[in-house]
């Protein structure tokens, strides 16, 4: 599904690479995003986002203390787990964490709504992209 007049393919966002539909060729959307860097071949999260997302952890995970107890936990080290994503046409973001098996209850997907992802991007590449 794609808007008026976009100039991406919705359907290419979950590795941060998208397609433009007028001439074919992909462009990172991290550059659009500001949420992330690429550590070599893996996406993840930058300082800010890495924030963002733990506020979103805790809150996902607040009856599940054993998610929460351990001291490794905490804003550094999402900024060193890989991920995908996965961009919503309403402009939310779900993130998909690279986890051992231990750690897997704790990590299912993490859902940050627009609000949370807007003050991070970059509005003129992504209205430029028609991107939500």
């Amino acid at each position: 599904m794609t808007r008026k007049g976009s100039t991406s393919h919705p359907d290419a966002y979950q590795y941060c690479v998208s397609l433009s539909i007028a001439d074919g060729k992909r462009f990172d959307m991290n550059d659009v995003l500001g949420f992330d860097h690429r550590d070599g071949v893996h996406l993840v999260l930058t300082k800010e986002a890495a924030a963002t997302a733990m506020a979103v952890f805790k809150q996902k995970n607040s009856k599940n203390r054993s998610c929460l107890d351990s001291l490794a936990v905490n804003d550094e080290y999402l900024e060193l787990k890989a991920f995908t994503m996965t961009v919503r046409p309403s402009g939310s973001l779900q993130l998909y964490f690279d986890t051992s098996y231990a750690e897997a209850a704790c990590f299912n997907s993490i859902r940050l709504i627009a609000q949370q992802v807007h003050p991070l991007r970059n509005t003129q590449r992504a209205n430029a992209n028609s991107l939500p």
